[in-house]
């Protein structure tokens, strides 16, 4: 996923307790400021979402909705600093193995029944379970959870999962080794509560009245048109909750939505070519908002079928995308080249990863490899490569593939053939799980703010790892993370992982974004570089 983040992380940076503070989760509305009577916001949704069962979410689009239906354990303020969520406090044993997380007594489901400890071990055990099917079933596991790796491979039943209620309103969660981000890492939403009193009478999820404990619940879902949001008057804080609706309007297309923009009935929509944001940049009706993007973007290979089961056929390819004439000419300088897979956005990235080899040559050189590599593969323009390339409807992904297949053409000549393929987003998704592509747009996006989140899904038995990237050597190098004590020790670990992605060409890398949005002038408190789009931040003024 593209997700939501504290701008800083280590052991030392976990304080042995958090109380309540005023930074909770409320717009933060200046003091004086004049509020528009109507509080209605229209923001649109680049595709359907794929689920919004919180263990099931997988992707950004259904977070983008569910974050705002569901409280995790921590979330994080506009300012990206990590605070109190569902939790209003915890603390942790000296060797940061058990975590005991305080409730709030005031959180209530939104049919008025309280949001207990058990909740959240009803879902923790939810997700874990095989029988759920979640493909983040292994993330408990890589947060260290006491038996979460084995329950998610049907070795032992999830009643053994190391977290459980002390009381209503107390958590407790048992870890078999410290990790560094393990409190960021519960504002993930896949760890949000689940109704524990609907599950038992098999009345859960159900979308028609969705009962949910944030901000908003769902109160309308249209697919291909939009999903409506309306303020949870349940909610523990939504005194402080200023939008009373938000609807997220199905639009594909950023040119249709700079048109509903100036229309009147759109506030605001994510910019997705550099044109249109050129364009935005001289309009002085709108505001266009930027900070840098917390993901990556690559395309993937299927490492375990033909042609690209060949590290040779890989390689060529790898070598032959010119990733800065992208971001140069294609992308005009609105996206950062980079043969990293860690965000540059994440603390500590850009001073303490460098670039792969293949990145640093003159791309003279790469070619004339590109073309050796190729001949090795027994490739040629009597026996060309063909493949095609995928990519889900979104105008920046096109522009990518587009430039991608007219490179290898100039490279490659007749000897390389593809074909554009280009599907909407739940159908795509969906090709990807079941291996259907061999070369494919795809990325990661920051689960918490640390970038062990994107190196973790490489891992030979992680279930995202959609491409089957196989590395034994890699693998080891993960476990040996679990056991370092220093940010230095964790980034050299991360330096060795990078340039095995590099060397086996995992996938080729493209780019780390910059994340512009066009919003009217009177709509405040959108956070940019949070895929989240948690609605509480927001707020209309009346001028």
């Amino acid at each position: 996923m593209a997700k939501w983040f504290c701008k800083g992380l280590g052991l030392t940076l976990l304080a042995t307790s958090l109380l309540v503070a005023n930074n909770s989760m409320a717009a933060n509305v200046p003091q004086g400021t004049k509020l528009a009577e109507k509080q209605v916001l229209n923001i649109e949704l680049s595709d359907n979402p794929a689920s919004l069962d919180p263990n099931l979410i997988n992707e950004n689009i259904g977070l983008q909705i569910a974050s705002n239906l569901f409280d995790q354990l921590t979330t994080y303020d506009e300012y990206g600093k990590l605070i109190p969520g569902a939790a209003e406090s915890w603390t942790h044993t000296p060797d940061f193995k058990v975590w005991t997380f305080k409730l709030r007594p005031q959180a209530k489901w939104s049919d008025g029944t309280p949001v207990t400890a058990q909740d959240f071990v009803t879902s923790w055990e939810r997700l874990v379970d095989p029988q759920t099917a979640s493909e983040y079933s292994y993330y408990l596991g890589d947060l260290g959870v006491l038996n979460a790796k084995e329950i998610s491979e049907g070795k032992l039943d999830k009643s053994q999962l190391g977290v459980k209620a002390l009381d209503d309103y107390t958590l407790e969660v048992t870890l078999e080794s410290p990790v560094p981000w393990f409190l960021e890492a519960t504002s993930l939403i896949v760890l949000s509560p689940v109704p524990t009193h609907l599950i038992k009478e098999g009345k859960w999820p159900n979308f028609s009245n969705y009962v949910v404990n944030g901000p908003y619940t769902l109160k309308q879902s249209v697919p291909n048109e939009k999903y409506t949001l309306v303020k949870n008057d349940a909610y523990w804080n939504a005194d402080k909750t200023v939008l009373t609706e938000a609807n997220f309007l199905v639009i594909r297309n950023a040119n249709d939505a700079y048109k509903r923009l100036q229309a009147g009935d759109l506030h605001a929509f994510k910019l997705t070519t550099p044109a249109l944001r050129q364009a935005l940049l001289g309009n002085t009706h709108f505001k266009v908002l930027e900070a840098p993007g917390s993901y990556t973007v690559w395309f993937s290979f299927s490492h375990h079928k033909p042609p690209f089961n060949d590290l040779n056929t890989r390689k060529a390819i790898l070598y032959a995308v010119n990733t800065l004439d992208l971001q140069n000419k294609v992308f005009r300088n609105t996206v950062q080249a980079t043969s990293v897979y860690a965000s540059s956005a994440l603390p500590g990235v850009k001073e303490n990863l460098k670039q792969a080899a293949y990145f640093e040559q003159p791309y003279e050189q790469r070619v004339a490899e590109a073309k050796k590599l190729l001949e090795e593969a027994g490739y040629s323009a009597s026996n060309p490569l063909k493949f095609e390339i995928a990519y889900n409807t979104n105008e920046l992904y096109k522009m990518s593939a587009i430039a991608i297949q007219g490179q290898l053409r100039q490279v490659f000549g007749s000897a390389v053939q593809t074909t554009l393929t280009n599907t909407e987003w739940a159908t795509f998704l969906s090709n990807r799980q079941a291996g259907v592509y061999s070369f494919y747009r795809s990325g990661w996006g920051a689960d918490y703010y640390e970038p062990s989140t994107f190196y973790g899904i490489w891992t030979s038995n992680n279930p995202l790892n959609d491409s089957k990237f196989n590395s034994a050597e890699y693998d080891k190098l993960w476990r040996d993370l679990f056991s370092t004590e220093t940010n230095e020790q964790r980034f050299a670990l991360y330096q060795q992982m990078n340039d095995i992605l590099a060397d086996q060409a995992a996938a080729v890398p493209i780019y780390s974004p910059v994340d512009s949005y066009a919003t009217v002038k009177n709509l405040y408190g959108l956070v940019v570089d949070d895929n989240t789009r948690r609605l509480f931040n927001m707020y209309f003024t009346a001028d």
